[in-house]
Parts: structure tokens; sequence; C-alpha cells
């Protein structure tokens, strides 16, 4: 075995020689520093794909119309409304009442009245800028989100107004085994 008479040297356990513990050293030190740099690709990874929606928030959404939806509010029915979705899964949606439109968060709960100026008609289908979206929701309680055979519900009550809104949507057609 090599023997040294200065007491500086670290020798790695089973090591003949400093030199080759130095080696051992290195690479103990270079596994380490993966282990740390792959949770931290990972990390910063995620980060910028979760960010992702945040820049393409710049265009506007377009919101296709539901056709066959029911609306009634205090149990009236409205002369003149839509209800259109973003996507297919039916959230969030926006109900158009009149001049007045509504952005349904279902999941979340929430309802944001959206400014008229802001809503851009193409066709059958409005156009929205997301970043144009109130900082507050309207006050809301008694949420209603239920299945019902053929339909959604959604009921809700506007603090504010005082007033209930019932919306029925139909399930989409299930023609898989037809």
């Amino acid at each position: 075995m090599f023997q040294s008479t200065n007491c500086c040297h670290l020798v790695a356990q089973g090591a003949r020689d400093p030199r080759e513990g130095a080696r051992h050293n290195k690479r103990s030190r270079g596994a380490l520093g993966l282990c740390f740099l792959i949770p931290f690709l990972c990390t910063i990874t995620g980060a910028l794909l979760s960010a992702a929606p945040v820049f393409a928030a710049d265009k506007p959404v377009t919101w296709k119309p539901i056709t066959q939806a029911l609306l009634r509010v205090n149990d009236q029915p409205v002369k003149n409304w839509n209800v259109y979705e973003e996507n297919k899964k039916g959230d969030p949606l926006l109900l158009a009442m009149g001049d007045r439109y509504l952005l349904i968060r279902v999941h979340e709960r929430r309802i944001f009245e959206i400014a008229p100026a802001k809503i851009e008609h193409k066709g059958a289908e409005l156009l929205w800028d997301s970043a144009t979206l109130p900082a507050e929701p309207l006050a809301t309680s008694e949420w209603l989100i239920k299945d019902v055979g053929f339909a959604y519900r959604l009921g809700v009550r506007l603090v504010a107004e005082n007033r209930v809104v019932d919306l029925q949507l139909p399930h989409p057609m299930d023609l898989r085994y037809l």
C-alpha cells in the first residue's frame, strides 16, 4: 500500500494510490451533479410548459354556439339568448342574453361579466380575447351542476340581482354503439 508522510492527502477507500482516489472522487461528483441536474431541467421544462397558455392568450378565442340548449331565468324563458363553448368539454361557457355576456367557468364555479365591446361577431361564432377578463367574478351562490339524463343542468343564483339562471346543455350524441 502507498504510504504518505503528508497527512493532507485523502485516499479513497480501496484505492492503491492517491491519484486513483482523486479520479474516483471526480466520478462521484459528476454523478452527484447529474442527479441534481435532471430534476432541475424537469422543473424548468414544466414551468415553461405551464406558461405556454399564457403566451398563447394573445389571440382571440373562437366560441361556437351550442344548439338545443335551454335557458330559464327565475323560471321564465329568455327571448334573445345563446350559449357558446370554446371546446367540446363544455368548460368554460359564454352565455349571451341580449347585450349581456357572461363567462361561466363551470369547474371553478365562477361567473364573469364581459363587456359587449370586447366581443366580436363572426357569423354564428364569437371572438373574444381572454386577456380582457375582468379581475373580479360576479357574486354567486347555490350552484347546481348535475347530469339529468340527456342533458347537463347548470343552475346558479346571481346574488346582486337575486336571479336564478338555469341552463341545460345537451349531451353530445354517442354514436359508438349504433
